[in-house]
């Protein structure tokens, strides 16, 4: 039976706005981080031959808003979603789309060098590149 391996890239977008975040799938389970902050943690199990059902949870900080579209809130707020996806969407990086939470997510592989940013540090490793864009993005403003 298939299942998934190795560090994935994830992309969920909806009517309140999108998430971007790396994960590594290893032994049935699922970890990472988006790109604002929220934790992923959750099972992943091959459904027969042609689909990956995922129990997921995504975990956001305070202040910032979730893409479930729930108002940012001053505590953290976890949504958790039960997902059939087939694994030639994912083999395809190709939309899919989840009409019980309104969202279109796309699952790619992504290169094994990011793992890390799916592990305990890797919210902070995403955190000190935005600060370091942001001071490029600074200086140039500056300068003019």
């Amino acid at each position: 039976m298939q299942t998934l391996r190795g560090v994935y890239s994830v992309m969920v977008s909806g009517s309140a706005g999108c998430s971007l975040g790396i994960i590594a799938f290893h032994n049935g389970y699922l970890r990472g981080n988006t790109f604002d902050g929220g934790r992923y943690e959750g099972t992943a199990k091959p459904v027969r031959d042609d689909s990956l059902s995922l129990s997921i949870s995504l975990t956001m900080p305070p202040g910032v808003r979730p893409v479930w579209g729930a108002a940012p809130s001053g505590t953290f707020q976890t949504g958790t979603a039960e997902l059939l996806i087939p694994f030639a969407t994912i083999r395809g990086a190709k939309p899919h789309f989840l009409p019980a939470y309104e969202l279109w997510v796309i699952i790619q592989k992504a290169s094994e060098d990011l793992t890390h940013l799916a592990g305990d540090e890797g919210r902070a490793e995403m955190i000190r590149t935005l600060q370091q864009a942001d001071a490029a993005w600074r200086k140039i403003r500056e300068a003019h």
